[in-house]
């Protein structure tokens, strides 16, 4: 089994092979040393670990393409140690021994076995459901056996001669593992006091390393403790449950997905009952919830909205809802899966609506609606109306926004009340009404941004094309401006949107003629573009006033003329090579006349 998955290639990384080839050979083959006995040997276990996850698959939590590199990585270490497992055509597997080590590589390769073990059980967990009920047993295997490969690295450390913080980090890494183990076997008190260890260890470790070093170890921590809790609480601890719950719900919370379907399942217990969540009501239907793990995300969902309130800064509050989106799309997914089955076994009757397509347009419209609400508070923060903390406010005053990134984001809200409009069952509803209204005013601000993009452009024609569409729009939305729920706010922003159109569409009429040639008279047509045909106003873009600096004209500078190099011209060079001439004729005749003396010719007949 092991020769089979050192022999696994992905297709999609040729490129980073070579430069995990070049850093695999960067100490070379194994030389031997005179002072062999006296070496330390060290490795960063939690570093190498994370480096190699989060550039190989797991920032996107596809464990099949860490498994690949990790087995990719054992044959690239094992060629450069010269500890290959047996020939091209037959597998022989050498145990490593601690009188091989003679290189802080040979500890590496316990550690990526371990490694390939442990991605192929969270591989296999992924895969796991009720088509394939064998693959737990599988998995359980496979964390075993990286268990085992752990407590071997273990063995190594402690008859070779390694520094203390590598022996504290692999005693802290195999205790992880095989808290894994227990975790999954469901046997909570031997996972227990394994991941208890860890962390007490990795805490140890975090308190006597760098800054930069420090938040590494620190989210080691943070992951290990939910997985604490949760064993606590199936041992007994009550306590624990509001904990894991706050856990769960946390934005941004670092935590294992091993531990996620466990606290999910954990909230539905508790949080389901206490709600009655087991129905909703929107548009004046109740829909009934069948799915457990439906019912759990959307619990979920509404706490950590609760906490939207409690948070200050616009990127706090985008992370709240950021959280948000990520469980209404697993619950649509979902849906989505019950969905098709329903169609495909009972499909409903022409102009009805079933409770499961009415709650996948629930879902749906939960989920567009908080997109929109990350739209339109990112807008808020790339126009300045919105408080950032100190690091991200430094960091969006240094960019430079344009017109594509606000047109981007409003068609992102118009195309989202479009899908809910169109939903099965929010037809004829206040919803509907509500929803066109507020894209009268999304599409006002879309079209004069589109119109800005066009004239920066130096497209003229079509900028005041849009900048046209502006005035429609706003037109429409000031006669529906009952139907807003805060119509003073909504009526200040077409205000100010109306303004901001006019200024933008006379200086785009402005340079419009000014870029054309065929005017004779430039300012003659720029007063008739400008010109009201009601009254025959002329209304002229507010120009920036001109400043002359007129101290400057009145100061008298003292003079450098004596501090500048004199430069030296072809007639001064020419006036001084004849002086020079004039005062040595002999040398200014040069060898020449050397030369024609010798020859015979040229010198003073006598």
């Amino acid at each position: 089994m092991a020769h089979s998955e050192d022999a696994e290639m992905g297709s999609g990384d040729e490129k980073m092979d070579v430069e995990d080839e070049d850093e695999d050979n960067e100490e070379g083959p194994d030389v031997p040393d005179d002072d062999e006995d006296e070496r330390i040997y060290s490795l960063e276990v939690l570093k190498v670990v994370k480096e190699a996850q989060q550039l190989r698959g797991l920032r996107h939590g596809d464990y099949a393409r860490y498994r690949q590199y990790c087995a990719k990585k054992l044959h690239r270490l094992r060629k450069a140690l010269r500890f290959p497992q047996g020939t091209r055509t037959k597998y022989q597997g050498r145990p490593l021994r601690p009188d091989m080590v003679t290189n802080a590589k040979f500890l590496e390769i316990h550690l990526f076995v371990a490694e390939r073990n442990w991605s192929y059980g969270m591989q296999l967990k992924q895969e796991m459901g009720p088509d394939h009920p064998r693959k737990k047993f599988h998995m359980l295997r496979k964390f075993n056996r990286a268990a085992l490969w752990a407590s071997q690295l273990v063995k190594i450390c402690d008859k070779v001669k390694c520094d203390a913080r590598t022996r504290l980090e692999v005693e802290a890494y195999f205790d992880w593992m095989q808290g894994v183990w227990f975790f999954h076997k469901e046997e909570w008190k031997q996972a227990l006091e394994a991941f208890s260890h860890s962390k007490t260890i990795y805490e140890t470790i975090e308190s006597t390393v760098d800054e930069e070093t420090r938040l590494l170890y620190k989210q080691r921590v943070d992951e290990t403790t939910p997985q604490i809790r949760f064993c606590a609480y199936n041992i007994g601890d009550k306590s624990a449950v509001e904990d894991l719950i706050k856990m769960r719900l946390q934005p941004g919370s670092a935590m294992g997905q091993d531990v996620l379907s466990k606290l999910d399942d954990l909230i539905a217990q508790n949080r389901g009952k206490q709600s009655g969540a087991s129905e909703v009501n929107w548009l004046g239907k109740t829909i009934p919830i069948k799915n457990a793990k439906v019912r759990v995300l959307l619990i979920s969902s509404q706490e950590v909205m609760k906490q939207l309130e409690s948070v200050d800064t616009a990127d706090g509050k985008l992370d709240v809802l950021e959280n948000t989106l990520n469980m209404l799309r697993e619950a649509l997914q979902l849906v989505n899966e019950e969905l098709k089955a329903a169609n495909v076994k009972d499909a409903p009757s022409a102009g009805s609506v079933s409770s499961i397509q009415l709650l996948h347009s629930y879902i749906t419209c939960l989920k567009n609606q908080r997109s929109n609400d990350r739209s339109l508070l990112t807008i808020q923060i790339m126009t300045g109306h919105a408080k950032l903390s100190p690091e991200k406010d430094a960091e969006e005053k240094k960019k430079k926004h344009k017109p594509q990134d606000f047109i981007r984001l409003y068609d992102t809200v118009v195309e989202n009340n479009a899908e809910i409009v169109a939903l099965p069952g929010a037809a004829g509803t206040s919803l509907v009404e509500t929803l066109n209204t507020q894209s009268l005013l999304y599409k006002a601000h879309r079209a004069l941004h589109i119109g800005s993009a066009f004239v920066a452009a130096k497209k003229y024609a079509e900028g005041l094309v849009f900048f046209g569409r502006v005035g429609e729009y706003v037109e429409q939305a000031k006669k529906s401006l009952p139907k807003f729920d805060n119509p003073k706010e909504v009526q200040k922003e077409l205000d100010d949107l109306t303004s901001a159109v006019k200024a933008q569409q006379e200086s785009a009429v402005v340079y419009s003629v000014l870029a054309g040639d065929e005017f004779a008279d430039v300012e003659g047509e720029i007063l008739a573009r400008l010109r009201k045909p009601e009254t025959g106003a002329v209304d002229l873009p507010v120009a920036k006033p001109f400043t002359f600096d007129l101290v400057l004209d009145s100061i008298k500078l003292p003079s450098l003329e004596d501090r500048l190099p004199v430069k030296k011209t072809p007639l001064a060079k020419a006036a001084k090579s004849s002086a020079a001439a004039a005062a040595n004729p002999a040398e200014a005749a040069g060898l020449g006349s050397v030369v024609k003396g010798w020859l015979g010719f040229g010198g003073k007949k006598k």
